[in-house]
């Protein structure tokens, strides 16, 4: 069967004319939709992508306009068009799957109050409960067919299930080894900042610092109560910036070099900041740290395990790939070569 890219809407029809050239003949139509992919019977318009642009930017507190969401969204739709051909493929029971569908649009009509105002909601996303009953569906078989590959849930593949995937102790001592470098925490200080507003008198204002400097020698408790009283800092009542890496761009970027090497209870110098002078104490201080394997030894597992678990499911994508027919816009067919991000991304991608 052959499939046109463009769906095309007959526009309202104009008085019947003896003769029309081509160009006029063509203005009777109007593009209203955009054939994205198929999938064997599943199709995948762009009205489709754009909705879920809408619904999935809401969910993250992100603009509909991010750039490359619309790629990205309508990747995830294909995918899970993919991965539910291979449930269905696979035999697996789809009367759980109608039962979970059921109660879970049941379980929205109770949040929203009634089926009018759930009706309403989805409306206001140019969906309505067809399109979301369809789309819960697709999710969770989609779901199910990956649980099923990934051994996480046997029960749901039969005989044809995946092993678990595992990782061996000789894998983690080779990968602590080769990145020993990511298991090192930088120096990390709790900075306490004393922020006067220059105004009229600078010197007033030097003064402050400086007599909280010279108390400090036998009270340790002065820098602080002069924070609380003068500093226009306020991250928190004792004008604390919480353990940072003052090598990084931030509030105590300008004393990084003071922090570096300050011990706890250390005064800086006074530096003038735009309307302010001001001047730090390093309250605490955690010392620059390497992790041991032993440490390190779930941070490596769990790394390892989600590197084979998106391998395992990019092989299982490439053979329903291989096992269905797949058609989509040329701009999509190579996005789709790796879901995964199994491999640098070219620039057209991103």
């Amino acid at each position: 069967m052959l499939f046109a890219t463009t769906l095309l809407a007959l526009a309202a029809a104009a008085p019947a004319a003896p003769a029309q050239d081509p160009a006029s003949a063509a203005d009777q139509f109007l593009v209203t939709d955009q054939l994205f992919a198929i999938v064997n019977d599943q199709t995948l318009t762009r009205r489709e992508v754009e909705i879920e642009m809408v619904r999935f930017a809401q969910d993250r507190g992100i603009s509909p306009e991010t750039p490359g969401l619309g790629w990205h969204v309508a990747r995830n739709m294909i995918t899970d068009m993919l991965f539910a051909e291979g449930f269905r493929q696979a035999g697996l029971d789809e009367a759980i799957v109608d039962q979970i569908v059921a109660d879970e649009i049941e379980r929205k009509i109770r949040e929203f109050g009634s089926l009018a105002s759930y009706e309403r909601h989805l409306a206001s996303f140019g969906r309505n409960i067809a399109v979301e009953r369809r789309t819960i569906r697709q999710t969770i078989v989609a779901t199910y067919f990956q649980q099923a590959e990934l051994g996480i849930a046997p029960e749901l593949g039969g005989s044809n299930y995946r092993s678990f995937i595992t990782v061996a102790p000789a894998e983690i001592q080779e990968y602590y080894e080769s990145q020993n470098g990511e298991f090192r925490t930088p120096r990390l200080v709790n900075t306490r900042i004393l922020m006067v507003r220059i105004g009229d008198d600078e010197d007033a204002a030097r003064k402050i610092i400086e007599d909280a400097r010279a108390a400090s020698a036998t009270d340790a408790l002065a820098f602080a109560r002069a924070c609380e009283k003068h500093s226009a800092f306020g991250k928190s009542k004792q004008n604390l910036t919480g353990m940072v890496d003052p090598q990084n761009e931030g509030q105590v970027s300008s004393f990084k070099e003071f922090l570096a090497t300050a011990e706890p209870g250390q005064i800086s110098e006074i530096v003038r900041k735009s309307a302010y002078l001001v001047a730090v104490q390093a309250h605490q201080v955690q010392p620059e740290k390497q992790l041991t394997i032993g440490e390190a030894h779930r941070l490596i597992e769990n790394k390892l395990l989600e590197q084979k678990r998106l391998k395992a499911l990019d092989e299982a994508l490439n053979r329903q790939k291989q096992r269905c027919y797949v058609w989509t816009i040329p701009e999509l067919s190579a996005v789709l070569d790796d879901v995964y991000n199994l491999r640098t991304a070219s620039e057209e991608e991103l």
